[in-house]
């Protein structure tokens, strides 16, 4: 977003009518990872299983484990807030804490 304030519809309307290349001029840093070299979830599996109605989600969920903030993605999901803490240890490893992805997200929650 460019530094003067604007309303945000209009900062909106402006991002959403520039290039890819142009949208890229403006990051704040030189290095980025694109969404196409992020293995979906079902692409980073070793094995072949297939699930019947699970091939659907496992094509559009991907794990990163790194730097999120050069992802050039349009919005981040923490799995740890909405999954079972059974899901969250077997996908893991070990239990994240909920305030592991941005901790200011959570402090209406903390009052």
């Amino acid at each position: 977003m460019s530094r003067k304030k604007k309303d945000w519809k209009t900062e909106k309307d402006r991002v959403l009518n520039m290039s890819l290349e142009e949208r890229r001029k403006e990051y704040r840093r030189s290095e980025y990872v694109p969404l196409d070299q992020i293995n979906t979830w079902k692409q980073s599996q070793s094995t072949e299983e297939e699930e019947e109605g699970k091939d659907l989600l496992r094509d559009k969920v991907s794990l990163y484990k790194g730097d999120i903030t050069i992802l050039e993605v349009d919005a981040i999901v923490n799995a740890d807030l909405i999954l079972p803490p059974a899901c969250r240890d077997a996908w893991t490893g070990s239990r994240m804490s909920p305030y592991s992805l941005h901790s200011s997200l959570w402090a209406p929650v903390r009052k």
